[in-house]
């Protein structure tokens, strides 16, 4: 959920599904950076957390505008990640799951 949303309650939220990939993942499958950065080996447990979003999270969240610097958040956790950076939509970004999108 972004910034500033409210939780809804179970089952009310938009469903988003969270990949979790190395620093390299984006290189090894092609995925093309439209804005900011992909992730590195700086980004660990220890530091700030941060997303690298699809497209087609960034236009639904944030239409037309640029969603590096925005924070979402997992409705599960509540934990604030900041978009470090969008990629492309891809066959290799969109979740496995019909009706899922990913972060």
């Amino acid at each position: 959920m972004p910034e500033g949303t409210v939780c809804q309650g179970l089952g009310k939220d938009p469903t988003t599904a969270l990949r979790q990939v190395s620093a390299d993942y984006f290189d090894t499958v092609r995925t093309p950076i439209l804005k900011g950065r992909v992730f590195t080996v700086r980004d660990t447990a220890s530091t700030a957390p941060v997303v690298v979003v699809n497209q087609t999270i960034a236009d639904r969240y944030w239409p037309g505008q640029n969603p590096v610097g925005k924070h979402l958040a997992n409705s599960r956790d509540m934990i604030q990640r900041e978009v470090v950076g969008f990629v492309l939509t891809s066959n290799s970004t969109l979740s496995p799951r019909a009706n899922v999108e990913e972060l």
